[in-house]
């Protein structure tokens, strides 16, 4: 990554909601890397491509590499909550390629990667799947977290907003940020958890740092509606 640079200034990507902007303190800082962390189902993808959504709208292409989901299965989750992926990809401004095992090496995925950074000039890139990305890539000798740093750190050099869902595997209970100690290559890091309540399961969302800005400290409930 060191060898790829360019001048960007950082701004500001909304998500299209007031309420989770002021929890971002105004939204995403452009050219950074934000993680996406939390147990299945609790929204990690959905808030990622709201982002695309968003980003889409100020007229920035996304790609969103899919390392454990079904393209199909995306995009229909996608449309049952108000967001027109099939439409966003339909206008180019939303590209999603589903990486299954094996099917790529590391050198090839980073390839593609700079394809669309230089080629296309996308804005935001999306990692859906730390999990999957250990597993599907060839070639990640020593610590796969190694290459997925180096990715960040390119992402970062060309003023690009890279997006990584990180999946931990404790469904309530005691708090972690991630299973595999990788917080450190995200500058945002949005936690969503499962909390028992009443006898029900309820999503929460909070921001556990933000390295460009202040952030609000507290936990929120959070609601993925069809709109």
């Amino acid at each position: 990554p060191g060898r790829h640079e360019r001048e960007a200034e950082l701004g500001v990507l909304s998500s299209g909601r007031p309420e989770l902007d002021a929890l971002l303190a105004g939204g995403i800082t452009t050219g950074t890397i934000t993680m996406f962390s939390g147990p299945t189902g609790a929204g990690k993808t959905t808030m990622g491509l709201q982002f695309a959504m968003a980003a889409a709208d100020q007229g920035h292409r996304s790609v969103l590499y899919s390392f454990e989901e079904n393209t199909r299965t995306l995009l229909d989750r996608a449309e049952s909550v108000g967001i027109p992926a099939t439409k966003m990809i339909d206008q180019g401004s939303l590209v999603v390629e589903e990486l299954g095992s094996d099917r790529l090496s590391i050198d090839e995925f980073t390839s593609r990667v700079r394809r669309e950074v230089e080629e296309n000039d996308t804005g935001v890139v999306m990692v859906d799947g730390t999990t999957g990305f250990e597993h599907s890539l060839r070639g990640l000798n020593g610590d796969p977290t190694d290459a997925l740093v180096r990715v960040g750190q390119y992402l970062r050099n060309m003023g690009v907003t890279g997006l990584i869902t990180n999946e931990v595997h404790q469904i309530t209970g005691t708090f972690q940020a991630t299973d595999r100690q990788i917080s450190h290559l995200a500058d945002s890091i949005v936690i969503l958890r499962h909390v028992e309540y009443r006898g029900e399961l309820r999503k929460v969302i909070g921001i556990l740092k933000k390295r460009t800005s202040d952030i609000e400290p507290r936990l929120r409930e959070l609601e993925i509606t069809g709109d």
